[in-house]
């Protein structure tokens, strides 16, 4: 996977983390499905019931969107036909200092 770090600018607080799985350039690793469901299984036991879980259609291509919301923090997992993308995102600023 692919990570990624963000920043405000003019900051060195994270406010973003972003890991990103291309699966149709890795043929030899697990398919999307599989991948996407693995990581769903993960973050489940260790946050718990999503608050949000749907397939829906973006741009005529099925998308299939899991998303965990807390007071401070909100990470969605979402299966598209090339990725699987893990994004948590601060949602306040007192989560900046936690990512």
């Amino acid at each position: 996977m692919d990570a990624n770090a963000m920043a405000k600018p003019d900051s060195d607080h994270v406010v973003r983390v972003r890991l990103e799985l291309i699966y149709y350039l890795h043929p030899e690793g697990p398919s999307g499905p599989v991948a996407f469901d693995t990581l769903r299984t993960l973050l489940m036991q260790k946050y718990g019931t999503p608050s949000n879980d749907e397939t829906k259609t973006k741009l005529g291509d099925p998308v299939h969107d899991v998303l965990w919301t807390f007071p401070s923090t909100s990470i969605l997992l979402e299966l598209t036909k090339i990725s699987v993308d893990v994004d948590y995102r601060a949602t306040d600023k007192k989560a900046l200092d936690v990512l």
